[in-house]
């Protein structure tokens, strides 16, 4: 097997119940197969306890079939029942931690395998990733082997390669100093590059599309709240402010941006030393994790149409932010907006898909 991940990910450590926002809380935790029925068997008490926690159901999936899941509901108060109030896991102080869920021991790892081929990463849903991500330098990818075959069956190798080769290309072009470019152009630079036209999408669109997203966490309403709130008093719903120098419209990433220059000039001035810094961390972020969708998707227009949205969404989720808290937008509050995104859109694959999808919305 072939194995490729950031360095960033063996700096990473769950800190428990230390952590700001645990990952307990605000999505059911399902059960593999494997873990169910272990859980069954269980006895005592805390057996009893677990069986009486878990549900099944058996929907029908997009090809019409039956597919039957297992996992632990939610309590009232929008937390795992095994979480306990110095927000550490009941299962593993019980059982150990050989004892939890698969996806409760691989998050926030992803990993997306095709062939003898493996890539890992890991989601910004998780703040203390998000800490470690964005206060690192530039992102090294790692690469190892081991005597793991578990075959290549039909994969078509040479396509692999290629678009491994875009990935990797456009990680070390986004981290080039040399290359004097913002973030925005070296990603309007990278898509032209293997043929895909940048994104042309005003910012209304772009909003009515995020409000589409099945909402999953409930904190997102109010960032669309804030973020439709900033634009209307900035202009981004209307026309820009007149009368003030500087409040032309400007382009960004090739659409009219309706929030006067000066606004957005006075923010990005004011955090010129960590927005581009940060920006270009993101940009390797979702470069990294979602390029290689384009293998299983076949359209490399649609992964980076959700590249360019993400961005440009997150970007104005900060603005609107920095405009809430007094014109003031810390390291501390990008790693929560990125983990509020995260959580909201990469945890859902139907609302990837949608930030995917061709056209503008309304």
């Amino acid at each position: 097997m072939i194995y490729e991940y950031p360095d960033t990910v063996l700096k990473f450590s769950c800190i428990a119940g230390k952590c700001p926002d645990t990952c307990c809380a605000g999505w059911e935790v399902d059960l593999d197969r494997e873990t169910e029925e272990y859980y069954r068997y269980v006895e005592g008490p805390f057996g009893k306890r677990l069986r009486r926690a878990m549900k099944t159901e058996t929907e029908e999936n997009a090809d019409g079939e039956e597919v039957r899941t297992c996992f632990f509901p939610l309590t009232d108060q929008n937390r795992c029942p095994f979480l306990n109030d110095d927000n550490l896991c009941e299962i593993i102080t019980h059982l150990g931690p050989e004892a939890i869920s698969v996806v409760c021991d691989e998050y926030p790892r992803y990993f997306e395998q095709i062939g003898n081929y493996q890539q890992m990463d890991m989601s910004l849903s998780c703040m203390e990733f998000g800490r470690i991500f964005f206060s690192s330098g530039p992102v090294q990818l790692q690469r190892m082997e081991d005597d793991t075959d578990r075959g290549w069956g039909d994969t078509d190798r040479e396509r692999l390669r290629g678009i491994l080769t875009i990935r990797d290309d456009a990680v070390r072009y986004l981290q080039d100093e040399d290359h004097k470019l913002s973030w925005r152009e070296k990603m309007n630079d990278i898509e032209r590059q293997i043929g895909i036209v940048p994104t042309q999408e005003s910012r209304r669109s772009l909003m009515r599309r995020m409000e589409s997203l099945e909402v999953i966490d409930h904190r997102w309403t109010e960032m669309l709240e804030l973020v439709r709130t900033t634009g209307i008093e900035a202009g981004v719903a209307g026309t820009a402010v007149s009368g003030e120098a500087g409040d032309a419209r400007v382009s960004v990433r090739g659409e009219t941006d309706n929030i006067p220059a000066r606004l957005r000039a006075e923010f990005e001035r004011l955090h010129e030393d960590c927005l581009p810094g940060w920006f270009t961390k993101l940009c390797v972020y979702f470069v990294f994790r979602y390029t290689l969708d384009i293998y299983s998707d076949g359209d490399p227009a649609g992964v980076f149409r959700y590249i360019d949205r993400s961005l440009r969404f997150l970007w104005m989720m900060c603005l609107a932010e920095w405009n809430a808290a007094g014109r003031k937008l810390t390291i501390e509050d990008m790693i929560d907006l990125a983990h509020l995104y995260s959580r909201q859109v990469e945890h859902c694959e139907e609302n990837v898909a949608i930030l995917k999808e061709d056209g503008e919305d309304g």
